[in-house]
């Protein structure tokens, strides 16, 4: 009798060092500005960049003191050190304790990373203001070289060995995006575990093919929503 193996979501390392870093056109920009430090034009600078497309990498080879957006305020006399980064500030952010980090940290001579998926939109005029006057950087689509390199890494982390075949399986056949390709190596690692096998060809159209099963639906009721 087969038994199927349960999954396990054990933790893994992810490899944040600066020559863990893939560079490619998409993001020489930003690594170019990143390592200008601390010869910045001003304090602060706004990094942008689509899910999962570096942006954490970038701003721990910056600075390794977070705080998300979404947690703000916070208590400014409790920040350390000269550089800080404040993650996805496009993702419900409180603009007048923004605004006053901002401030504060200018004052007392901090450098700060913001990031963001994209520019955010903002209400306060005067952080509009500030946020309009400091440089910013923004991390572009892969291109396959870097797609195939960042399958590759990640995979790695998780001490999964595949075949090259099946990254060009998977780039020839999935949604070319970050933040796609990370959840369907989390499904693949999961169906891997549960099966007890390694992520082959078969396997990767298998789970493929249920996202999209999955994804139908939705894609039907955003079509609905729209023609209303």
């Amino acid at each position: 009798m087969a038994f199927e193996q349960l999954p396990l979501s054990l933790p893994y390392r992810q490899a944040l060092g600066r020559a863990d870093f893939l560079v490619a056109k998409s993001n020489e920009d930003a690594v170019r500005f990143i390592d200008l430090f601390p010869n910045w034009p001003a304090h602060a600078a706004l990094l942008c960049g689509a899910v999962g497309s570096g942006k954490t990498h970038l701003a721990h080879l910056f600075s390794d003191r977070f705080i998300r957006g979404c947690d703000l305020p916070v208590d400014f006399e409790n920040i350390q050190g000269e550089r800080l980064v404040i993650e996805d500030i496009d993702r419900s952010t409180d603009e007048t304790a923004l605004f006053h980090l901002f401030n504060w940290t200018k004052e007392h001579r901090i450098f700060v990373l913001f990031t963001a998926r994209q520019m955010p939109m903002v209400r306060l005029p005067d952080l509009k203001s500030r946020l309009g006057s400091i440089p910013k950087i923004y991390i572009g689509l892969p291109d396959e070289e870097l797609l195939f390199g960042v399958l590759s890494k990640w995979f790695y982390e998780r001490h999964v060995s595949v075949d090259a075949s099946v990254l060009e399986y998977i780039l020839s056949r999935a949604e070319r995006s970050f933040e796609f390709l990370k959840e369907l190596i989390n499904r693949l690692d999961s169906v891997s575990l549960a099966q007890g096998r390694r992520i082959t060809i078969p396997i990767v159209r298998q789970v493929l093919e249920q996202q999209t099963a999955c994804l139908k639906p939705v894609l039907k009721q955003e079509q609905l929503n729209q023609r209303m």
